[in-house]
């Protein structure tokens, strides 16, 4: 199956929610997710998150919550590679990728 890059935006300390919908719908009951974030162009995982919240299994419906002091480890204005996989050993699979741009925190961007 093809999909296309999902780019996500955030800014330095900023707590985020990245919230993940499966198309087609999917039951992830039991499934566990991993969602790796790295250096551009990097192909070794500098950040990954398993910590998930299971919003509605049965539609596949799952979170990841970023707090203000991992976003805060980014360099402003960088920009990363992500990936978002299924975990469970032997159904292994990428179900999202993109890039993550980072934007200085908000109240020091000055306008």
């Amino acid at each position: 199956m093809a999909y296309a890059p999902q780019p996500i935006t955030i800014a330095r300390y900023e707590p985020k929610t990245i919230r993940v919908s499966m198309s087609p719908i999917t039951n992830a009951t039991g499934w566990t997710f991993s969602l790796n974030i790295r250096s551009a162009g990097s192909m070794l995982t500098g950040f990954p998150i398993t910590a998930f919240t299971l919003e509605n299994a049965s539609s596949g419906i799952f979170t990841f919550a970023l707090t203000s002091s991992m976003t805060g480890t980014f360099a402003a204005g960088a920009i990363y590679d992500y990936d978002i996989w299924r975990t469970n050993s032997g159904t292994e699979a990428q179900l999202a990728f993109g890039q993550l741009q980072v934007a200085s925190q908000q109240w020091q961007s000055g306008g």
